[in-house]
């Protein structure tokens, strides 16, 4: 993958979706309002990466999501 990231994740309604400058950012994960968890095994919040799973970019991965707003 050349200036792609597959992400997964959740954000606010303030979550920022477009930079003005042509870099490539992940823009789950890349703002205070949004976490993301990258294809390449990280996740992501306030533009701040750690290691979290092995790398996966298969057709046949399943990745479940739990939202918990109650525990935040």
């Amino acid at each position: 993958l050349y200036g792609t990231a597959v992400m997964v994740g959740f954000g606010t309604d303030e979550v920022k979706l477009h930079y003005d400058n042509f870099d490539y950012v992940n823009l789950v994960g890349n703002d205070e309002n949004s976490w993301g968890l990258s294809h390449k095994g990280t996740i992501w919040h306030d533009g701040k990466s750690k290691a979290y799973c092995q790398p996966f970019f298969d057709k046949d991965t399943v990745i479940g999501v739990l939202l918990n707003t109650h525990d935040k």
